[in-house]
């Protein structure tokens, strides 16, 4: 299998909450106001999605994080153990519960986001585990986090050995270090985080320019049901990619990571990046059919049938151009 280190930011037990009204700004909820029960919890956070849709995809996968003390509960022990190739570089906080993310959408559909329980790192290069041998995903935190100066280090290890680096954004409020953002090679977002680009650099053509000239070779920018776009040097203005059809759409949580997993698996294989995410939206589409980020990640198998099912029709000069 082909290895790939996944670090930075947190695992979390995430709780689907629906609401039988619309969301009010000032609202209090209690537990009746929901359809269902809200305590059964699913694994979350950024990186353990996409390290659990890549350990699917057939890496081998080295999970980089920080956690509470997730071996106090027999379920999350057992299902993180399903989903990481490798569970040595987490970095566990013993005496701390993980952390809860109710994830919470109205009857109109809208959602929003409560967390509880944010973890901050008990040393000061708390990655230091990780040697940099391997591919690298790592998540885009502000400059002002405690995470941000280990994983610059990370990147940096990452780098001299040769192997790439892609950059998950993260809705985060703050300027991203440019240091961290130059190193990378691949950058993925979506409108949202790509206006928070903008407010750092400037409009949404001169942010994106803007990574082109750092160096970075492309940068993936997601938008929801209506596909993704890919910026290059030569195309300033992005390749578009529609989105793949889902069965159903019962969560979308987790979607963006796993169009950030699926797409760096295929650049990972040789796929070209049109192609690359094409496997990427097709990855997400399978996460959004079941409650969870992580109880659908589909095997590489499932993702080539879709993807012949849903993208051959786009037309032979798209797959000529593309690599599909």
């Amino acid at each position: 299998m082909n290895e790939i280190c996944i670090a930075g930011g947190q695992i979390v037990l995430d709780h689907i909450a629906l609401l039988e009204e619309p969301f009010k700004q000032n609202s209090v909820f209690l537990q009746e106001n929901f359809h269902q029960d809200i305590t059964r919890p699913y694994l979350g956070g950024c990186t353990c999605n996409i390290a659990a849709v890549m350990y699917r995809l057939g890496f081998d996968v080295h999970l980089s994080c920080l956690t509470g003390n997730w071996q106090k509960d027999a379920d999350v022990d057992r299902l993180l153990r399903s989903r990481i190739s490798s569970l040595d570089r987490l970095v566990v906080h013993s005496q701390k519960e993980m952390c809860h993310c109710y994830q919470i959408y109205d009857s109109n559909q809208d959602k929003f986001s409560v967390m509880t329980g944010i973890l901050e790192p008990e040393t000061e290069d708390p990655y230091c585990i990780n040697d940099g041998k391997s591919p690298l995903i790592c998540l885009a935190l502000p400059e002002n986090n405690l995470q941000t100066a280990s994983l610059i280090r990370l990147v940096r290890r990452t780098k001299a050995c040769g192997y790439p680096v892609a950059l998950s954004m993260i809705s985060s409020p703050g300027h991203y270090p440019e240091e961290l953002i130059s190193s990378a090679d691949y950058i993925f977002l979506n409108t949202f985080e790509r206006d928070l680009l903008c407010k750092q650099y400037g409009k949404h053509t001169q942010a994106i320019s803007f990574l082109l000239e750092l160096g970075v070779r492309a940068v993936f920018m997601t938008m929801g049901k209506s596909g993704s776009r890919i910026f290059e040097k030569n195309t300033p203005d992005g390749v578009w990619v529609p989105a793949a059809k889902p069965k159903q759409v019962c969560d979308t949580t987790g979607a963006g990571d796993g169009y950030a997993a699926g797409t760096m698996a295929g650049i990972l294989k040789g796929y070209s990046y049109a192609a690359a995410a094409c496997i990427g939206s097709v990855v997400s589409s399978y996460i959004v059919e079941q409650p969870g980020a992580q109880e659908n990640c589909p095997t590489w198998e499932m993702v080539q049938t879709r993807r012949k099912e849903q993208f051959s029709n786009l037309g032979e000069n798209y797959g000529e151009n593309y690599g599909m």
